[in-house]
């Protein structure tokens, strides 16, 4: 398997975009409260900030639909 050669400016992407959704996942898992407001209030608008960091990651790392082997 050929290793995958990221740029470094988006690996600091690629790992700020992993290190924020691991923390939001951790706090939200812990306590609920320690959420922003917004994120606590707003469920849907948290999930979307979360899909938005996930597809960040996917578009530097590509998707498994996109590599060759799978």
């Amino acid at each position: 398997m050929d290793r995958m050669v990221i740029d470094p400016n988006k690996m600091n992407e690629l790992r700020c975009c992993l290190e924020i959704l691991n923390a939001i996942e951790t706090i939200e898992y812990h306590n609920m409260n320690w959420l922003p407001t917004w994120a606590a209030r707003n469920p849907g608008e948290l999930n979307r900030e979360k899909r938005d960091l996930l597809e960040r990651a996917l578009n530097i790392v590509g998707t498994s639909a996109s590599q060759a082997y799978t």
